[in-house]
């Protein structure tokens, strides 16, 4: 019989149905009492906002609109009596707090209340990064953030606690402090509520760098800003206005030994924690500079320009220098040993000098060639027996090497003056065919104005540029009878050869051609010198002209090279850069295009410059060309000779010819009288060599033979015109102007032609010293 009791699977089985029943039941029962409580919540909402608009009947509240709605406090409705106090809230069983916004709407024209369970006054904070404060000071502009909790910001910003009155409509807002000194921010955070308590921060701005403190440095100090010792440094305090000075600073207080620059630094730091800083660059150098003069003996040659600092030896310390000598370079020491000086002087001031004798041999030319002159001597220079500061040359051509190559001209040197340092020359050929005058000169004032001294002192003396005319000093020649030669003397830059002169020189003087002296041997004739070492005397009425070899006194010049030969004169400096300052006498070659190879084969002409003006250079071919035309047609041959000198060289126009008559007695100035312009003539009676300047003797002693252009021709040439159409004058091989008679017998009255054409200003030489041995060159 079983008992009546629950077995346990029947147990478990009922407890599991009412689990099953309770988990349906239970969601139901808690919804309906949450439900049942939000009703209730709901209900005492209704009657708080009911008693608010019972209120507001009766306190007459105002008309807010909804965008500037106003709260009831319900501290306000239970005061007044239409709330009960303690009002429990049914969800959460708190005491109910809030309060309800009011306004008026007026679309439905009616006011409505809104009950706000989280009714609160705002509140609001002052928030910035405090790590950037340094001793309650910012050294740098700084956003300060107003964090409310309404939804509107006020604030202000000024020197002092200020009323804020800057609104912001958020809840949040940046304001920037920029401005130095004390700046005090008070903000509030303002809802509908009304307003938070106000909140003021202070905060003080230093933007400024404060002045930097001054060291002192303490030592010997030398040039440069270099010290000479080791040195101290002190150091001042630096300033700050603002929010004051709180510390200077070095980074070293002594400098020792050489450095080439140690920074001192010194910093001065404020209190808000700006800092600057002074950097003074400290050098030292202590050790002073060295100079020794090179070991060996120094002989150098007068002119020559060497650095005279490379005579020593020398070196700086760390602070450098620089190096003064005196003279800077040899260019300027004169013959004899003569002491130069270097000074070298470091960065740092200290200095240094050493000191060396240099031997210079005299480039001047009178001491060249005074250590030659002995009264020993048979030929060469010898020395004057009355006067032994004169030196002169005697002998025979081979014996006596005296070119020298001056101005444009070669020249043969007469005689040296030690003590008054000048030399006489006389043109090595002579430069011009005249006659002096009607008759021999028997007083000063009838040399004065014959031919002879019109064409040395006026024509020849201004053919010559400047620098040799400065350098040319009066002289006093000897004008007088052959046998007493300084009867008669007259002063001049230029002058003749006298025939003591001549005689003493020895045969060197007799160049084979005649030429004048400046003596007369009667009142009819004057000497010329002939082929031997004497002279004699010469009609002046003949029908032809002699030679004139100027002679002139300079002061000593310096020689850059040469031996004193024919073919190596001595020679100056001097090289013309352009036909623009291009010196009479000088030698330019010419390009020529002629297939006839009238200069020879190089395609070249060597011409010697005759005169100057502004716009072209007037050029004598130094040598002959060959023509079987009378004199009648001779502009045949030139005319055929310029045209194949390029364009590019030639002057471009046309240039007056002289052609006048010239005869026995009557001035060279009269071959002015009948001219032609053309851009090719002939040599003129008067003009620069027209005389045997290119030696038509067949020796050629007197110039160099390789040289001239086509040596081997006829020994004369046609020059300006005689007396009439009839006779013409020419140059012959004696160097004298004779006549001929243009239309008779070839094989009589043969000659050459000697071209002279016109160059162009302005061209440009690009090689040659203007020598016969070396002429200018042209592109």
């Amino acid at each position: 019989m079983r008992n009546k009791g629950f077995t346990l699977v029947e147990l478990l089985a009922v407890i599991i149905i009412l689990g099953i029943i309770a988990l349906i039941t239970f969601p139901v029962i808690d919804n309906s009492i949450k439900k049942s409580k939000e009703e209730a919540l709901k209900r005492t909402i209704d009657a708080i906002e009911d008693a608010s608009y019972r209120y507001s009947v009766e306190n007459d509240i105002g008309y807010p609109d909804i965008a500037n709605k106003e709260v009831l406090k319900l501290e306000q409705l239970q005061d007044a009596g239409f709330l009960e106090k303690d009002i429990i809230n049914p969800v959460t069983n708190d005491e109910l707090k809030g309060c309800v916004w009011y306004y008026y709407d007026d679309i439905t024209s009616q006011y409505d209340f809104q009950y706000d369970i989280e009714c609160e006054g705002p509140s609001i904070l002052i928030t910035y990064d405090r790590n950037l404060l340094h001793n309650d000071w910012l050294k740098a502009n700084m956003l300060v953030n107003l964090v409310g909790t309404g939804n509107k910001v006020r604030y202000c910003i000024s020197n002092s606690e200020c009323e804020p009155n800057i609104e912001e409509n958020l809840k949040t807002y940046s304001v920037g402090i920029s401005n130095e000194g004390t700046n005090v921010v008070c903000a509030i955070s303002i809802n509908a509520v009304g307003e938070s308590e106000k909140i003021c921060e202070s905060l003080k701005l230093d933007k400024t760098l404060p002045t930097a403190g001054i060291a002192t440095i303490n030592g010997t100090l030398g040039s440069n800003d270099w010290y000479l010792s080791d040195v101290t440094v002190n150091i001042s305090d630096g300033s700050d206005d603002l929010s004051g000075h709180d510390k200077t600073t070095v980074n070293m207080t002594s400098v020792t030994g050489n450095t080439t620059g140690q920074n001192v630094v010194v910093t001065t730091t404020d209190i808000a924690g700006n800092s600057s800083s002074r950097t003074y660059t400290v050098k030292i150098d202590k050790d002073s500079p060295t100079i020794t003069a090179k070991a060996g003996v120094v002989e150098i040659n007068e002119g020559d320009n060497n650095v005279v600092r490379n005579y020593f030896e020398y070196s700086y310390s760390i602070s450098g220098g620089s190096i003064n000598c005196d003279p800077i370079n040899t260019s300027t020491l004169t013959g004899g040993t003569k002491t130069v000086s270097c000074t070298v002087t470091g960065g740092n001031g200290k200095v240094a000098t050493a000191t060396k004798d240099i031997k210079i041999k005299s480039s001047s030319l009178v001491s060249i060639l005074q250590d030659e002159c002995s009264t020993s001597n048979l030929t060469g220079l010898v020395q004057d027996a009355n006067n032994p500061n004169i030196c002169y040359y005697k002998g025979k051509e081979e014996e006596v090497n005296n070119y020298l190559w001056y101005g444009g001209h070669q020249w043969r040197i007469l005689e040296i003056d030690k003590d008054a340092n000048t030399l006489t020359l006389i043109s090595s050929q002579p430069l011009v065919s005249l006659t002096p005058n009607d008759a021999s000169w028997t007083t000063e004032a009838q040399y004065n104005s014959s031919f002879i001294n019109s064409w040395l002192n006026d024509v020849f003396y201004a053919s010559l540029s400047d620098d040799v005319k400065n350098n040319i000093v009066n002289n006093t020649f000897n004008i007088g009878i052959y046998t007493d030669v300084d009867e008669i003397t007259t002063t001049k830059k230029v002058g003749l050869l006298d025939e003591d002169q001549f005689k003493r020189g020895g045969r060197y003087l007799n160049i084979r051609d005649l030429y004048w002296f400046g003596n007369r041997k009667d009142e009819r004739y004057l000497r010329t010198g002939e082929s031997s070492s004497s002279s004699s005397g010469n009609s002046l009425t003949r029908s032809f002209a002699f030679g004139v070899r100027p002679v002139i006194k300079i002061n000593s010049i310096k020689i850059v090279s040469g031996s004193g030969t024919l073919t190596d004169s001595y020679k100056t400096n001097y090289i013309s850069l352009g036909t623009n300052d291009v010196q009479v006498g000088e030698y330019i070659s010419v390009p020529y295009n002629g297939t006839d190879k009238a200069c020879g084969s190089d395609n070249k002409c060597t011409f010697r410059v005759v005169s100057k003006d502004n716009d072209s250079v007037k050029i004598i071919l130094n040598g002959l060309l060959s023509t079987t035309n009378t004199y009648s047609n001779i502009f045949t041959s030139l005319d055929e000779f310029v045209y194949n000198i390029p364009s590019n060289y030639k002057y471009s126009g046309n240039k007056i010819i002289y052609k006048g008559n010239y005869s026995s007695g009557v001035s060279y100035t009269n071959v002015k009288s009948s001219s032609i312009t053309s851009n090719v003539g002939f040599p003129v009676i008067g003009e620069m060599f027209t005389g045997n300047d290119i030696d038509l003797g067949a020796e050629k002693i007197f110039v160099d033979v390789n040289t001239i252009e086509n040596p081997d021709l006829v020994t004369a040439y046609w020059t300006t015109s005689y007396s009439s159409s009839d006779w013409v004058r020419h140059v012959n091989s004696t160097g004298a102007a004779n006549y001929g008679n243009p239309s008779g017998d070839p094989t009589d009255d043969y000659y050459g032609v000697r071209p002279t054409i016109f160059l162009k200003n302005n061209l440009i030489f690009t090689g040659g010293d203007g020598t016969a041995q070396n002429p200018y060159t042209l592109n």
